[in-house]
């Protein structure tokens, strides 16, 4: 697993602020006898000190559930967080309808599936965080009028969608579900499409939204449908929200 740096500009913040960081975490896919992997990359997700933490969804082993650590187990382990830096999340395909929630929510986790939260700083600046449970090549939900001033990022677990459609106003998408392809050359292109989708909407890294928003696709940490990665290490991301253009 390896900890990538990455950085978005917004317009609505000023350039002089001080930048904000935060550590995504993306398809976990948790296996029963990787408990000691999960305290592990949550320790280094704590290591990295950020001011929050973004968690995109699927924790239930992609290849077969059975063999995954019981949900409840998971959820408690990722609680650790929140003692650290506030907790925003989206629920994923591998998550069963949510089931995580209301653990998440007892522990203090902000959920964003299908609403919008605003996060006020110490400075005054503010962001509207804005999740959706399910974009996987609809048409996207219109969401509230976009505040003059306020930036809004959006995090869901497909991306798919955003790659198609305009949809509302954004400063960025935050998705996660392909695995940067999982299986990839050595330059790190996606050997297979998934989900019907070319390699290259599966490639991980930056994208262009439908409407030209920036979206960041995570390689994720854990394994779907073949148990290894080929090319294509797990992820820790840390993002610097920073402002300007």
């Amino acid at each position: 697993v390896r900890t990538e740096h990455i950085q978005l500009k917004l317009e609505d913040w000023p350039a002089e602020a001080s930048s904000y960081r935060v550590v995504i975490l993306a398809d976990l896919h948790v296996a029963r006898w990787e408990a000691e992997k999960l305290d592990r990359i949550i320790q280094a997700a704590v290591d990295l000190k950020p001011d929050a933490y973004f968690l995109l969804g699927d924790n239930l082993y992609g290849c077969n559930h059975k063999l995954s650590l019981p949900w409840q187990e998971t959820a408690r382990r990722l609680l650790r967080l929140a003692r650290y830096a506030p907790v925003f999340y989206v629920t994923g395909n591998h998550d069963h309808g949510g089931r995580y929630n209301a653990i998440y929510d007892e522990g203090g986790f902000t959920g964003c599936d299908n609403r919008s939260t605003r996060h006020q700083f110490a400075d005054g600046r503010k962001l509207d965080i804005s999740g959706y449970m399910n974009a996987t090549g609809c048409e996207l939900k219109e969401l509230p009028p976009k505040e003059p001033g306020v930036p809004r990022l959006i995090l869901s677990h497909y991306p798919y969608s955003f790659l198609k459609h305009p949809g509302s106003p954004k400063d960025g998408v935050l998705a996660a579900h392909t695995h940067g392809g999982q299986l990839c050359t050595p330059s790190g292109r996606p050997l297979f499409g998934g989900d019907g989708q070319s390699p290259d909407d599966l490639r991980s890294g930056w994208h262009r939204a439908a409407d030209g928003a920036p979206l960041y696709i995570p390689r994720g940490i854990g394994c779907s449908n073949i148990p290894f990665r080929l090319y294509c290490p797990g992820e820790i991301t840390v993002l610097e929200l920073k402002g300007g253009k």
